[in-house]
């Protein structure tokens, strides 16, 4: 009996020491896949320098409303860490906003009458006034 499990305990390691070798080359594979994106890997965004694997992972800052000027800068470091194209970078921060900020978000954008959603620089503008 103890020499069989000391067998299984072995044939457990080799495999364990196969599954690793085999993470470690589809990590490579990603990573030059990653660096040497094309026009067929590109991201959503259609910026071919935008790959569809995010190799940092950086939580978005939530806001509830408070130390706005923090938040854009943590915000700005995001979304050139993450290359977001100027387009979406509202709709992304709008996704994280809590209690008062989410309650001023939701009145600004009603108040802007069905228009097209603000660039982050305009965003950025008011919302620091």
């Amino acid at each position: 009996m103890q020499n069989s499990m000391e067998t299984f305990k072995e044939q457990q390691g080799r495999e364990m020491e196969q599954m690793r070798e085999l993470i470690t080359g589809l990590s490579r594979q990603v990573f030059h896949i990653a660096s040497n994106s094309g026009g067929s890997e590109e991201g959503s965004s259609g910026n071919p320098n935008h790959s569809l694997l995010r190799l940092a992972r950086v939580e978005f800052p939530k806001f509830l409303g408070e130390d706005v000027q923090g938040w854009i800068y943590k915000c700005d470091q995001f979304f050139e860490i993450d290359n977001v194209d100027e387009d979406v970078k509202v709709r992304i921060a709008s996704i994280h906003l809590s209690e008062r900020a989410l309650q001023w978000h939701q009145s600004f954008m009603k108040s802007r009458s069905g228009r097209e959603w603000p660039l982050w620089a305009e965003y950025k503008g008011v919302i620091t006034k």
